[in-house]
């Protein structure tokens, strides 16, 4: 069982078995979309670097923002996996890809690899795979 989680503008969590049937579907916002959201309708915060902050507890605003952003997105993905992994009963191979995958999966044991081309590579797979049989 493998899940895939997506870091683009939503945040996807996918479950497929080994046949590739999709087990489930998991859609939240994304974590650029959910900090856009939180600048666009606060009039006293403002766009900030996104980097992972050095501590959870931020010392200024800037800081702050990083924190609940990194941190709080984070364990939203992590609490995920372990609630996928709980209903299913079983060992999951967790897989990231997307935009911001790549920060997200240095900060987590529970991300067993990032490939910043999965969801392409199955895109081209599915073409593949479409072209031989309507040969």
């Amino acid at each position: 069982m493998k899940i895939i989680v997506d870091f683009g503008t939503a945040l996807t969590l996918t479950c497929v078995d080994t046949h590739g049937e999709i087990k489930g579907v998991i859609i939240a916002p994304g974590v650029i979309t959910s900090l856009n959201s939180l600048i666009g309708s606060t009039a006293q915060l403002s766009d900030i670097e996104m980097r992972v902050p050095k501590t959870v507890l931020g010392k200024n605003t800037e800081e702050c923002m990083q924190s609940g952003v990194f941190f709080g997105f984070l364990s939203m993905v992590e609490g995920l996996i372990d609630k996928i992994k709980e209903e299913l009963q079983e060992k999951v191979y967790v897989i990231a890809t997307g935009g911001t995958g790549h920060i997200f999966s240095e900060l987590t044991h529970k991300i067993d690899v990032y490939d910043r081309y999965h969801t392409i590579k199955g895109l081209r797979e599915l073409y593949y795979k479409y072209k031989q049989e309507n040969l």
